[in-house]
Formats: C-alpha cells, sequence, structure tokens
C-alpha cells in the first residue's frame, strides 16, 4: 500500500499539544528502546516469549510465561499509573522497583541517549530496539499523559524536571513487559552510526573500510562527551547542519540517507520480511525513512512520500532477488552434497559384506532318461527345489536317495550364493534410488519456481544497501 499523504511525524522535540499515545500511534507507528543486552545464565531458562522486563517484575522472568503474561494492566494506563510511579521510574535511583519500561518515539532521541551512554557506560554494547507501538496499546502510555493528571498537591519532588524530561524526549512507558513479538528488529549502535545521513557526520572525515570503534564515534557532528549538552541543542546543530547543504544535497539526503538509516534500523527484520512478505516490507520501511526525512524539515513536500516509496521498492526487489539467487546456490550445493551421499551408497553396496555366509555346493544326480517321454519331462522342468530340513535335524529324504544308482549316473553341482537372491534390489540400492528421484523433483520443482517467480533484476545504486 501507498504511505498515507496526511502521515506526519513529531516535531524533533516535544509533542505540540498531542499526548494521547493511541492517536499518536497513527502517525508514528514507531518506538525505539535504548538498552545494554543482559548476561542471561546458562543455568536458568528464561522466557522466550519476552524480550525485556520492568524492573519491579524481573523475578518472574524465568517464570512460566502463564505468569509472566499476566504483567498486563488492569485498566487503561492512564487511569491506574500515578504521577508517583512515573517520577519514580524515571529518577536512576529508584527505578529498581519501577513497573514500568523507557522507551521513544523519537530514532534521533535513541542514537543520541545511546552515544551518551556508549561513553559513559562501561560497557559498550549499547542496541537500539525497533518496537511496533500498535502492538502496545492497552500497556503503553506517554509519560506526559501521566504526569499531566497530577494536582499540584500530588506532583513529587523534581516534577518539573521530570516533566521537561519526558516532554524533550517524546518518552513512552510500558507497563509490565515487552513481548519478543512487537520487536521488529535490534541493532548495535556502532552498526546505525556508520548509516546516519551526511548532516549527522562531520565532514572531510575519509570512510575507511577498516575503521575502528573510536574512529567511528569520532565522526559524529557533536559534542557528545559534554555531560551538559541537552538533546535539545542536539537538535538545534544537527537542523542547522541540514540546512546549511546545497538543495540538491538536502534533497539526496531526505532520500538516499533517510532509506539507509531506516534499512539499517531495520536489519536483518527488512531483509528476511523482503523474501517472504515484499509488500510489507516495504510499507514498513518507508513508513520508517519518511519519518526520518521529515525529521530536519517538516516542511517536505508531500510527494517525497511517494519517492522514498518508490526507491524502497526498488531496493526491496535487489534484496529479495538476492536471497533468491543465494537460495539457488544453496539448492546446488545441496546437489552436490547428495551426488556424494549417493557415491557413497553405490560403493557400500558393492562392498562385499563382512560375515556374508559361506556359499552352499550340492550335488544332484543327474539319472540318464529311460524312455523319451522321460527325457523330454526331463529337459522341459527345472531343478527341483531342496526339501527342507526337519527340525529334528533328521532329512526327510534317506540318504541313499542321493547316491547314483549305477555308475553310469554322472552328478551336477550346483552353487547357491546369498547374493543371488531372487529379489530385484536390495534395501540400498531400493534407498538410493528413491534419494535421487526425491532430489531430482525437489531440484527441479525448485528451479522452475525461481525462473517463473524471480523478476528481472534491478541494479540500484550501491549506497541504498
Amino acid at each position: 500500500d501507498m504511505p498515507d499523504d496526511d502521515l506526519r511525524c513529531l516535531p524533533r522535540h516535544g509533542f505540540e499539544g498531542d499526548y494521547d499515545f493511541d492517536s499518536l500511534v497513527d502517525r508514528n507507528p514507531f518506538l525505539f528502546r535504548v538498552y545494554t543486552p543482559k548476561v542471561t545464565s546458562p543455568s536458568i531458562s528464561y522466557d522466550p516469549k519476552i524480550f525485556c522486563v520492568a524492573p519491579k517484575f524481573d523475578a518472574k522472568y524465568t517464570s512460566p510465561p502463564s505468569a509472566i503474561e499476566s504483567l498486563s494492566p488492569i485498566g487503561p494506563l492512564t487511569e491506574i499509573a500515578t504521577c508517583e510511579e512515573v517520577t519514580r521510574h524515571l529518577d536512576w535511583t529508584t527505578r529498581s522497583s519501577s513497573p514500568f519500561i523507557s522507551t521513544s518515539f523519537s530514532f534521533a532521541w535513541a542514537i543520541w541517549e545511546a552515544l551518551r551512554r556508549y561513553k559513559s557506560g562501561v560497557k559498550h554494547d549499547v542496541e537500539i530496539a525497533v518496537i511496533d507501538a500498535a502492538s502496545l496499546k492497552g500497556r503503553a502510555a506517554t509519560a506526559i499523559q501521566v504526569l499531566r493528571k497530577a494536582t499540584f498537591d500530588e506532583q513529587p519532588h523534581h516534577y518539573w524536571r521530570w516533566y521537561h524530561f519526558s516532554q524533550e524526549s517524546q518518552s513512552v512507558v510500558v507497563y509490565g513487559y515487552i513481548p519478543l513479538t512487537s520487536v521488529m528488529a535490534s541493532v548495535p549502535l556502532l552498526s546505525i552510526l556508520e548509516k546516519m545521513p551526511s548532516y549527522f557526520l562531520r565532514s572531510g572525515i575519509p570512510v575507511n573500510p577498516s575503521i575502528t570503534e573510536t574512529s567511528l564515534i569520532n565522526r559524529v557532528a557533536w559534542d557528545f562527551t559534554n555531560k551538559k549538552s541537552t538533546y535539545k541543542q542536539f537538535c538545534e546543530a544537527m537542523t542547522d547542519r541540514y540546512f546549511e547543504q546545497s538543495t540538491e544535497m538536502r534533497l539526496r539526503e531526505s532520500i538516499v540517507g533517510s532509506i539507509r538509516l531506516a534499512v539499517a534500523l531495520l536489519n536483518p527484520w527488512f531483509h528476511k520480511t523482503a523474501a517472504d512478505d515484499i509488500d510489507w516490507a516495504v510499507h514498513k520501511a518507508a513508513e520508517l525513512a519518511s519519518l526520518i526525512a521529515a525529521w530536519p524539515d517538516p516542511q517536505d513536500p508531500a510527494e517525497m512520500q511517494d519517492v522514498l516509496h518508490g526507491m524502497v521498492s526498488l531496493l526491496a526487489e535487489e534484496v529479495r532477488d538476492k536471497r533468491q539467487v543465494s537460495l539457488l546456490g544453496d539448492v546446488l550445493e545441496l546437489a552436490g552434497v547428495i551426488d556424494d551421499i549417493e557415491d557413497v551408497v553405490y560403493s557400500l553396496e558393492d562392498r562385499p559384506q563382512p560375515g556374508a555366509a559361506p556359499s552352499l555346493r550340492i550335488t544332484i544326480p543327474s539319472t540318464p532318461p529311460s524312455s523319451s517321454s522321460s527325457s523330454s519331462s526331463n529337459d522341459s522342468s527345472p531343478l527341483l527345489p531342496l526339501t527342507p530340513v526337519s527340525s529334528d535335524g533328521a532329512p526327510s529324504t534317506p540318504f541313499s536317495a542321493l547316491i547314483p544308482s549305477s555308475p553310469e549316473q554322472s552328478c551336477q553341482e550346483v552353487e547357491l550364493s546369498p547374493s543371488a537372491s531372487s529379489s530385484p534390489s536390495t534395501p540400498r540400492g531400493m534407498i538410493a534410488e528413491t534419494i535421487s528421484v526425491a532430489v531430482t523433483g525437489f531440484l527441479f520443482g525448485t528451479l522452475l519456481t525461481l525462473c517463473v517467480v524471480s523478476s528481472q533484476r534491478r541494479m540500484l545504486l550501491t549506497h541504498l544497501t
């Protein structure tokens, strides 16, 4: 589907009077969470359905799924959450007992905050998770929604400090936990920095393929080492850098730079979904690219969304085609493996088996024909099968019956071997034939599908990927 023409993102900071989470989700469908992955203990079994849990309920992270999924608000979050609970959550000294999880509508604030934590923290494995905001309706609210409910007497200590912080960062609090199904992607900070639009980066610094973490971080255009620097100052500085560029460069960054950052934030979700459901991948990536493009200049024409949608469509088709070519290579490699297996099976089939029963040599008397009728009967009749041995070990036919009755009688020797079986093929031979037929059908069907489904590969600018 084409993006809506009336899609408008939030301003660079603040809410412009609209604080309701449910109404904002329709125009701002993504939430961003800055976090450092926890080190999991191999002796503890964690709930695989959970992405993260509020500090208050962290002990239930290892509980059965039914226990953790019961951590939902008993009513609308804006009605049951209190101003004191939100301020205690925003204060890091009292956050350990909070029932909330912090997120933000702003991708730029998430990047700014992630780099601040990277600089000040001991651990550098900071990541940004991209979350489907609509999936959290009923258990999420903007922090401003809750703080604004408080009367003057209910306002706790440092109320206005946290009010301005929530307003500036477009903060959203989520009650209880965030299910894994709501998380579209989680990307390390360093993987995002190298894909940012040029107005976020210093000019004149060449991009080195073997770039180190230090040199990559030093490319950012804002002073992240200044502890007194605010997010609002960051927004003003980056906006000034954007408008200092030429019109052509601004257009390029609004299209190419926005798509590149959007795909980086949605990696690997975008690449996988482009192969499975290309329309949905294009829709979500174009939505995020539109929000990024409108961040420095909300006055961009509405036609920009159509251009972004078309460019993302081309990129998604390129990703899908490359994935299909990679799949074809895997199929051909599998065919080679199957051929090797068939060779091994056939070689085992031809090899003498250890402990095989020795061949049985039996002497059968051949009586000369006494008449023409008996001779005709003997010539047309096959050898009679041997009479089976009785269970007590004594032959059912007297041994003397096998002795020639006269010296003129000759003997015929028949050699029976276990390999001379009347069965048309051995079990291993049947297995090999079955494998061969199945693999041939699978390969033919795969090649036919790829030929029919694959569209002509389109060349795209390499900097989009």
